[in-house]
C-alpha cells in the first residue's frame, strides 16, 4: 500500500492509506449494533465495549466532539463498527476537525435530536447551520467518506410536540440527505407497541424521501420481573425481524450501564440481553 497527501482548500494536509476503502452503503442485510451511554463517561464506555464485544455499528454523541479521538472510539474502530456520529452544537469547527482525520467513511448528524421538546434547536439556526455543514462537505478532501442525515425520535415525550417537524427538514430541496436516522423507544414504560406499527414511522419516511433508514437508539423499559423479561426480549426480537423485513440498514441499541437510565439496562435482564447479542451477531 501507498500513502496519498492531499490538502484541502484551507490549507489542512491529511495523509491516507491508498486504497481509501468506501462502503457501498447499501449493506444486504440490517447491521445490528450498540450506542454507548456517553453520559456515563469512562465507565460507560468500559462497560459498553464489555458487555458488547461484537457490534456492527456504533452512534457516538457528544457537546462538542471532544468524545470522537479517545481510545474508546479508536477501539470501536479497531473491532470494525460503523460509525455514526451525532453533536449537541452548532459549532462547526470541531466537526471539520473530525473530517480532516477521517480514513474511512463515517456518519455525521447534527445536533442530536432535533424535534426533541426540550432543549432542541431553533428551525431557523438549525437549517443555517445545516447549509454551512453541507457547503464545508462540498469543499473537503474527505468529501466521499462524510455521510450526513439528521435524526428525529420517536418515544413519550415527543408524541404529541415535535418541536421542529421531522418532515420540514426532510423535505427542503437544499438539504441533499444521505439518510434519515431516528433513535426510537417504545411509547410508555411496560408498554410494548405491536412491532410492526413501531417500526412504520421511520420505515415509512425511508420511503417518502428514498433514503436508506438508520435507528441511532433503540431499547425497551422492560416490566419487572422474568414474565416482564420475557415478554420484553420476544418484543425485542420482533422488531429486530420488522426493521430488517423493511430493510433498515443500522440499529444501534442504546446501552445505557448506570443511572440515569437504569430500565434500559438490558444486562441485567438475561432473556433481552441475550436478544440483543443475538440480532448483533446476525442471527
Amino acid at each position: 500500500m501507498s500513502q496519498i497527501k492531499v490538502t484541502d482548500a484551507a490549507g489542512v494536509t491529511g495523509v491516507f492509506t491508498n486504497p481509501i476503502t468506501v462502503d457501498p452503503y447499501t449493506p444486504r442485510a440490517t447491521v445490528f449494533g450498540t450506542t454507548p451511554d456517553y453520559n456515563n463517561s469512562e465507565i460507560g464506555f468500559v462497560n459498553h465495549l464489555s458487555l458488547y464485544p461484537e457490534s456492527g455499528v456504533a452512534r457516538v454523541y457528544g457537546a462538542d466532539c471532544a468524545q470522537w479521538d479517545s481510545s474508546h472510539v479508536r477501539a470501536l474502530v479497531t473491532r470494525g463498527d460503523r460509525l455514526w456520529f451525532s453533536f449537541k452544537n452548532f459549532n462547526l469547527a470541531p466537526v471539520i476537525a473530525n473530517w480532516n482525520a477521517m480514513t474511512t467513511e463515517a456518519d455525521y448528524s447534527p445536533f442530536h435530536e432535533y424535534n426533541r421538546p426540550k432543549n432542541g434547536p431553533v428551525k431557523v439556526d438549525y437549517v443555517a447551520f445545516i447549509l454551512k455543514l453541507f457547503a464545508a462537505r462540498d469543499a473537503h478532501h474527505n468529501s466521499a467518506l462524510i455521510k450526513l442525515g439528521p435524526i428525529a425520535s420517536w418515544f413519550p415525550a415527543v408524541h404529541d410536540n415535535e418541536g421542529i417537524g421531522w418532515e420540514e427538514i426532510m423535505g427542503q430541496d437544499n438539504m441533499p440527505w444521505d439518510f434519515t436516522g431516528w433513535d426510537q423507544y417504545n411509547s410508555a414504560p411496560n408498554a410494548l407497541d405491536d412491532p410492526e406499527e413501531f417500526v412504520s414511522l421511520p420505515v415509512s419516511a425511508g420511503l417518502k424521501y428514498n433514503l436508506p433508514v438508520q435507528i441511532g437508539e433503540w431499547s425497551v423499559q422492560p416490566q419487572q420481573g422474568d414474565v416482564g423479561d420475557v415478554h420484553a426480549a420476544q418484543w425485542l426480537l420482533d422488531v429486530g425481524n420488522a426493521y430488517r423485513r423493511h430493510g433498515v440498514r443500522y440499529v444501534a441499541q442504546w446501552c445505557s450501564t448506570a443511572p440515569p437510565n437504569p430500565n434500559y439496562h438490558l444486562e441485567n435482564r438475561p432473556k433481552c440481553y441475550a436478544v440483543i447479542k443475538q440480532l448483533i451477531a446476525g442471527k
